[in-house]
């Protein structure tokens, strides 16, 4: 007779229990975009930077690790040292944690945009294949292919930079290439100061200045 109880009980208890697993979980996928509003709101209340991005999904990790986030054309905004506002955009984002845009990032075809003035009119452009983005230490590791571009007219064409918002610089221990109007130069490695209106190469470099046309 104890046995049969014992069967009833867990026969009602999984009658009951079942239908509010499903409920529940058909409430979080439901709610699942509004409470990704709130945290990506809640980031912009908070800090200085923004984050806007098109969709999000969450993947559910192994044994002890951390839950994945996969975020679709997301926009990371912030302001440098001097107020100059930077903007990031990549194709597809991973991240580790719950939170979006507040930990390391894993980006795929990374976009920057520096802005050099108030107006927004002159800024530097950085593209890369692959890039990982810090947003606490507010720095970007590229690898290649990288290409800067200037407004003026400048290329630089490397195989890997890193780029740090505060400062406004970057740097690379590797080749570099770069050509515009006034010529074209080359170097073993490079550093890029006052966001791309200084540029300072190292090891064996060479500048060819091209000539003005008169007239």
């Amino acid at each position: 007779m104890a046995v049969l109880n014992a069967h009833s009980y867990r026969v009602t208890f999984l009658r009951w229990t079942l239908p509010v697993l499903a409920l529940l979980t058909l409430a979080l996928a439901i709610a699942w975009p509004a409470l990704k509003e709130m945290q990506v709101n809640k980031l912009s209340e908070q800090s200085a930077t923004r984050l806007r991005v098109e969709g999000i999904a969450m993947t559910m990790p192994g044994a002890g690790k951390p839950v994945q986030l996969q975020m679709n054309k997301p926009e990371y905004s912030g302001l440098d040292d001097q107020g100059r506002p930077y903007v990031i955009t990549a194709d597809h984002v991973i991240q580790e944690g719950m939170q979006p845009g507040t930990s390391a990032m894993q980006l795929e075809k990374p976009t920057a945009q520096l802005t050099l003035d108030g107006t927004g009119k002159e800024h530097v452009d950085v593209d890369a294949a692959t890039g990982f983005y810090d947003p606490a230490q507010k720095t970007l590791q590229l690898s290649g292919p990288v290409k800067v571009t200037h407004t003026t007219g400048y290329t630089l064409d490397l195989q890997d930079m890193s780029v740090d918002f505060i400062k406004g610089s970057g740097i690379t221990d590797n080749p570099v290439s770069g050509r515009g109007p006034g010529g074209t130069l080359t170097g073993e490695k490079m550093e890029m100061q006052d966001r791309g209106n200084r540029i300072i190469l190292k090891g064996r470099s060479k500048i060819i200045l091209t000539p003005k046309e008169n007239g």
